[in-house]
Order: structure tokens, then C-alpha cells, then sequence
């Protein structure tokens, strides 16, 4: 028998006809994963912590995890990018900490109907204010709209700013004469007379001798001297003192009524308002809610009404720091082509780090998964070319918006992804360069980087972005690998797309391996065995390598077949005899970066060129 059959027994006697299936040969699929997207849901958000969740939609994720919510919001981003890709999410474990909380503070009144537009992030919130507004009003009604989007990452609240008036002036009666069983009031001088708070608190040094209550009425109780001692309650700091002596005399049920200081609190001048944004959620991520009023200015019909002055404080106070331990535990054996971390601190970049190494991470050979880390980090050149300088993953990129970029960094991460997923899965190794980054609004014109900053950020390990009309877009996506183990500069790894591309590659020989040769035996070259045997040889082989790099050339993954032809090596393993040992030495196509023209213009050719022409 010389066909090698998988299931058909070879010793059977029963007639007649039998057939089994093979499509060993038929295998024409290309392996890719999903995508995978790591955020912070609501306290109360249903979705399961630290599991993996497949999120088809928008909708969903805000039932799921909360609206407003980052991960709620970096769905919807990623979704306008990539409304087909396969997606999952996994909520990490909520942070012990607080919520940040940020300002709009209001002075004035509107002389003119308009609105005050406030950017939370790339969503335009307006409040609407009427002609004779007041601060409040105003603020009142920017409040409620902020409230009316259940889809913000924060909740507003309106309050009122008033002017307390302090005591600047506290005279005490020196001395007070009592009786034993008597009670009596001390003559108290306030200044200023509006003073907001007259509140006194009032305190005896002994009350065996002498008691007094929370109006100042002073009681003598034995026969004596004592010192009673009135504070200020509205942080003035003044305080007086009255020396009491108490005499013996015949117990009376009346008091004495004398002068005494007031208690009342006068109602404070209204000189302002603030509404109060505060996240939905604990953590630092909190901190990072971009704010900016008139986001596209008065030319576009954004201006603070006349009369009103308007100013914002930034989002800050937020605390909690977010675990990776459990997230990565159940991301178990998955695969995923794209991963969205918004946590770029150094200890969680270590720890997403070594789950992605080469060594026994996800690039390892034991484990095969592949994959590439995205983040996306806000801060000055400076500081971001300080973060980039500090890394060297190749499997990790880190791109770099200004300052003032009014989109929060989730958010800015999600859609980058997207925009990521959708241009490489169609092929690995075209650029992705020009890439929109749907929904963003990028810094404002005068508040981005230069060329020459970006190309600093380039040169230490920060992808970057430019804009165009209006619109954000991917420039470069490079790793944040610069050198390689000897501290010495090394490009091998810079672009993205290069890790991509070699996914894509070991994926494929993997797949010509495993559907064609999956119960194969093994023999030398020259080996006569007859047609229809499952059984491989190193040429066979070296055969499917080349078919398959042939097949990877037409798709434009790699060139130079016949130098690589030449190199290629395939070989049974001198100790094992079970193993077949390859060195393939693939030429990946690269990315057009950069078209350098040297403009080498006449004003006229010369007869002598016009001659040779």
C-alpha cells in the first residue's frame, strides 16, 4: 500500500466503497487575531473584572461597563475606526482611590444671549445663557448640560461663590461681677459691622467657679474668680478675654439680661460660580480628562457671552493606581494581533513587557501568539523623549500627542488602534502612515509639534502624529526598541509594521507546516518510497519554503526570491532524527518613508545637451 491513509483501516473486508476527508491541500486562509482592549469600568457596571469579553459594539460596552466610562468610551472610539474587526475587552479590578475633580469658575453677568462651550475632552458640551444671566445662571446651565450626556466621564455640579466678610475688630468687656446662682451677659464690640460671621466661641478656664454657654451667657456657680475667653469661628483668629468674679448672693430665677454678642450668620455676598466636574470613576486616568473652553474660537462662533468671564481649572486629585496581575492571567493563551493598554506608567509597561517577550513571552517559541502593545502618552517634548529614551521593547509603541491635545489619551489610544487593526490586517507590511484617527481633536494650531520636534521624538522611541485640515493622523508608528543588548543603536525593530510583518510570515509557514505535513513520517533525501506515502523529505521541504515565499512575493510581504533561495537551509537535525531544521532567511518588503529630489533646474539646455539629447 503506498497511500497512507488517516482513518480507513487497512484490513477491512466488508464491502464497498470508502472515503475519507483530507484538506490538507485546500488550506488558503491567512491567521490573524482580534484585537483586545484593557480599561476601567463604573464601580457599578456589570461586566465581570478581569475576564475576557467579546464587545461587538458601542452600545454594548456602555451597557456593560457604564457610559462615560473609559472603557465604555475606548469601544466607541475603536468602533469608529473599526466597526467590523473581532474585539475584546477585559475590565480591570477598580482602583482604591479617589476621583479627579476639575473647575468652571464664572464671574459677571451675560450682557448678550450665547452660549459658554466647554470641551470635555472631543465632545462639545454648550451652555446656554440668556441675556441678564448671572454667574449662577450661567454656570447652572452649563451644569445641566454636562449632566444631560450620560455618555461624559464626568458629573457636574452648579454652586454659588460668595465673599465672607471676616472680624477684623473683637473688644470683650474686661470685667464681669456676678452673683452665685446669677447669669449674665459681657458686652462684645465686632467689627466690621457686616461682618459675615459673628459666631463666638466662648470657653471659662474654670467652671467650679464660673460657666459659660454657647451664647456667651455667663453663670456664677461658687464664689471666685475665673477668666472667660471668646474666639472667632470664621478663621479670623481674634479672641477676647473677660475676667468674672463671683460673689455670694441669694439665688434668683431670672437672669440678668445684659448686651451681648450675636450669634447670626449674615448672608454672604454671591460674587461668582463654579461648576464642579467630578469622574466618574477613581484613578488617575481621571486626571487626564482634557478641558478647554472655545475649543474652535470666536471665528467659529465660540465666545464667552459679553459680560461673563469665564475660566477653568484642570482635572487633578485623582488616585488609584491599576493592576495588571489578574488581567494578564486571563488573557491566558489568546491570541491578539493588537493589544490597547492606557496604562503607560513604568511598572505597567514592565509587567505588559514581559508577557510580550521574545524569551517566554508571546514572541516566544513555545507560546506563538504574537501580538503588539499600543499605548498613547500627553506631555511636552521633553518629557515624552525622556519616557521613550528609557524603553526598549520592540513589541511596545508609545505615541506622543502635545499638551493640549482635547482628547483623552484612552480615547486617543483606542481609535490609533483601530486605524491600526483594520490597515494591517488587509496587509501587514504597507505603511500606515496617513492614517486617520477618527473623532480626535488634535492640539490647536500654534500648539503642536514641529517637524523637528517630532523628529526628536522619532529618534527616541515615540511614534508620532501630524494633522491635516483639522484631522489627526498617524505619521509613524515605530517600537520603542533604539540598541540592542550591548547599548548599541539598532533599527531592526524600529517600525511597527516590521513586527507585524514577521507575525505574518510564522504564521503562514506555520500554517503550510501544520495542514499539509501534520502526521507525516521523515526521511533522508533519495529515499524511494512510492506515491501516496505520508512521508517528508528536507527537499520536500525546502520546496514548500520556497512556494510559500513565493506565494508571501506576489502578496508583496517579501522580495528577492533567488537570494533567498540561496540562503535558504533545510535540514534533518544531526541529534535528532525526528527534527528538520530551517534557517529562512526572508527579505521583507519595506515602507516608503521618505522621497528625497534634488530639483536641478535651467533656465535653458544647453546646445551641447540639446545635441546629446
Amino acid at each position: 500500500m503506498s497511500v497512507s491513509f488517516d482513518s480507513i483501516p487497512s484490513n477491512i473486508r466488508v464491502p464497498l466503497f470508502y472515503a475519507e476527508m483530507d484538506n490538507s491541500k485546500a488550506n488558503t486562509a491567512q491567521t490573524s487575531a482580534p484585537a483586545l482592549l484593557i480599561g476601567q469600568a463604573l464601580e457599578d457596571a456589570t461586566i465581570e473584572r478581569n475576564k475576557l469579553v467579546l464587545m461587538p459594539t458601542a452600545d454594548q460596552a456602555r451597557k456593560l461597563c457604564g457610559q462615560g466610562s473609559p472603557l465604555a468610551r475606548m469601544v466607541d472610539a475603536y468602533r469608529k475606526t473599526d466597526p467590523f474587526g473581532e474585539l475584546y475587552v477585559i475590565a480591570v479590578s477598580d482602583p482604591e482611590g479617589a476621583p479627579a475633580v476639575g473647575e468652571v469658575t464664572f464671574s459677571g453677568s451675560a450682557n448678550v444671549s450665547g452660549a459658554v462651550s466647554l470641551y470635555i475632552g472631543a465632545k462639545r458640551i454648550a451652555g446656554a445663557v440668556t441675556s441678564g444671566d448671572t454667574a449662577l445662571d450661567a454656570a447652572q446651565s452649563l451644569a445641566d448640560a454636562i449632566n444631560a450626556d450620560p455618555d461624559l466621564p464626568v458629573l457636574a455640579s452648579a454652586t454659588a461663590i460668595t465673599s465672607d466678610v471676616k472680624i477684623t475688630g473683637l473688644t470683650v468687656a474686661p470685667t464681669l461681677t456676678v452673683k452665685t446662682g446669677e447669669s449674665a451677659g459681657v458686652d462684645v464690640t465686632i467689627l466690621p459691622d457686616n461682618a459675615t460671621n459673628k459666631t463666638l466661641s466662648w470657653e471659662s478656664d474654670d467652671t467650679a467657679i464660673a460657666t459659660v454657654d454657647d451664647d456667651g451667657t455667663i453663670t456664677g456657680v461658687a464664689e471666685g474668680a475665673a477668666n472667660v475667653t471668646a474666639t472667632t469661628t470664621d478663621g479670623s483668629g481674634l479672641s477676647g478675654v473677660c475676667a468674672v468674679t463671683v460673689e455670694q448672693g441669694e439665688v434668683r430665677s431670672a437672669k440678668r439680661s445684659l448686651k451681648k454678642a450675636t450669634s447670626a450668620r449674615a448672608a454672604a455676598e454671591v460674587i461668582g460660580a463654579k461648576v464642579t466636574l467630578t469622574a466618574k470613576y477613581s484613578g488617575e486616568a481621571g486626571n487626564q480628562i482634557p478641558l478647554m473652553l472655545n475649543y474652535y474660537g470666536a471665528i467659529s462662533g465660540e465666545e464667552i457671552p459679553d459680560g461673563l468671564t469665564v475660566s477653568l481649572s484642570a482635572m487633578q486629585d485623582g488616585a488609584g493606581v491599576i493592576s495588571l496581575d489578574n488581567v494578564i492571567a486571563a488573557m491566558g493563551d489568546e491570541p491578539f494581533d493588537f493589544i490597547g493598554l492606557p496604562y503607560n506608567d513604568a511598572a505597567t509597561l514592565k509587567q505588559m513587557g514581559e508577557e510580550m517577550n521574545d524569551s517566554s513571552g508571546r514572541w516566544s517559541w513555545s507560546r506563538q501568539l504574537y501580538g503588539h502593545v499600543y499605548t498613547a502618552k500627553i506631555g511636552t517634548l521633553t518629557d515624552l523623549a525622556a519616557f521613550g529614551e528609557a524603553l526598549n521593547d520592540p513589541h511596545l509603541t508609545i505615541a506622543g500627542y502635545e499638551p493640549k491635545t482635547q482628547t483623552a489619551p484612552e480615547e486617543l489610544l483606542a481609535s490609533r488602534l483601530g486605524r491600526q487593526a483594520v490597515f494591517i490586517r488587509n496587509d501587514p507590511a504597507r505603511p500606515t502612515q496617513t492614517g486617520e484617527i477618527t473623532g480626535a481633536l488634535p492640539a490647536p494650531v500654534g500648539e503642536r509639534f514641529s517637524m523637528t520636534e517630532r523628529q526628536s521624538l522619532l529618534t527616541h522611541g515615540i511614534a508620532s502624529s501630524t494633522v491635516n485640515s483639522g484631522t489627526l493622523l498617524i505619521e509613524r508608528d515605530i517600537t520603542t526598541y533604539q540598541k540592542n543588548k550591548f547599548g548599541v543603536a539598532d533599527n531592526s525593530y524600529l517600525d511597527s509594521e516590521t513586527l507585524h510583518t514577521s507575525a505574518y510570515v510564522l504564521r503562514k509557514l506555520k500554517s503550510v507546516i501544520t495542514t499539509k505535513y501534520p502526521r507525516h513520517k521523515l526521511a533522508n533525501d533519495g529515499t524511494r518510497f512510492g506515491p501516496g506515502q505520508a512521508i517528508v523529505t528536507p527537499s520536500v521541504l525546502r520546496g514548500e519554503m520556497c512556494a510559500a515565499y513565493r506565494e508571501m512575493e506576489l502578496a508583496g510581504i517579501v522580495e528577492n526570491f533567488e537570494v533567498f533561495k540561496k540562503y535558504l537551509i533545510v535540514e534533518r537535525n544531526a541529534d535528532d532524527p525526528n527534527r528538520v531544521d530551517v534557517l529562512f532567511p526572508a527579505d521583507y518588503v519595506n515602507q516608503l518613508r521618505v522621497f528625497a529630489l534634488k530639483n536641478q533646474f535651467r533656465l535653458q539646455y544647453s546646445n551641447e545637451e540639446m545635441a546629446n539629447g
